[in-house]
């Protein structure tokens, strides 16, 4: 579930980075991949935060376990043919509100670092990821001056904004994440793309404006 907007947040829309748009004749067509249907979700059901994956039908409703480490891993998002998630962890930062994004298989198989950042969701065509991120880190390549604004795990940060990739292109190191908010002034969290793929819709509030237990 995503975290509640914060006090004088307002929602803000940007189209979607250059390329990530498919076009007109292909939204009309059916997708390309088969859909395999799966419900991701996250449970401190054994102590602390982890990935889990079950069956829609209910033919086997005993949730499977994906993650499993003494980390705090969350805010599951599957792609949408339903055979990958992109998800929260904090196992390398050791601060559980501070995250990175990690990549699996709806088995938990090839548990794989993408990028530091928090709250992810995919394009409708399963090639790209929205979220947000400190954006001192990525612009620095490391150097993180934004802090957390919360204590829970996914926080933005001061200096958040919205970021844009392509997943394999990240992986396989042609691409790197790309700010499309950029907004010193303003705190962006919290991404969600539009049905045609076109579009992001996120939150957006004043830096200044630290009083965030206040919807």
């Amino acid at each position: 579930m995503k975290r509640i907007a914060m006090r004088s947040a307002m929602l803000g829309v940007v189209l979607a980075a250059s390329g990530s748009t498919p076009s007109v004749a292909a939204q009309a067509d059916a997708p390309s991949f088969q859909l395999e249907s799966t419900i991701a979700f996250t449970s401190t059901r054994d102590g602390n935060g982890e990935v889990y994956v079950m069956n829609p039908d209910l033919t086997n409703p005993d949730p499977r376990r994906l993650t499993n480490n003494p980390a705090g891993d969350g805010f599951a998002a599957l792609s949408p043919d339903g055979k990958k998630i992109v998800f929260d962890s904090d196992r390398l930062t050791g601060l559980v509100n501070s995250s990175d994004l990690f990549l699996m298989g709806t088995d938990g198989s090839e548990q794989t670092l993408l990028t530091r950042g928090s709250s992810a969701t995919w394009s409708p065509d399963g090639k790209n990821i929205a979220f947000h991120a400190s954006a001192s880190y990525h612009a620095s390549g490391g150097l993180d001056t934004g802090t957390p604004i919360r204590d829970d795990p996914g926080s933005a940060t001061t200096d958040s904004d919205i970021f844009v990739v392509n997943v394999d292109d990240l992986l396989q190191g042609f691409e790197q994440p790309r700010n499309i908010t950029n907004a010193p002034s303003k705190i962006d969290d919290d991404p969600d793309w539009s049905s045609d793929g076109q579009k992001l819709v996120f939150t957006s509030h004043a830096a200044g404006d630290l009083d965030h237990n206040n919807p």
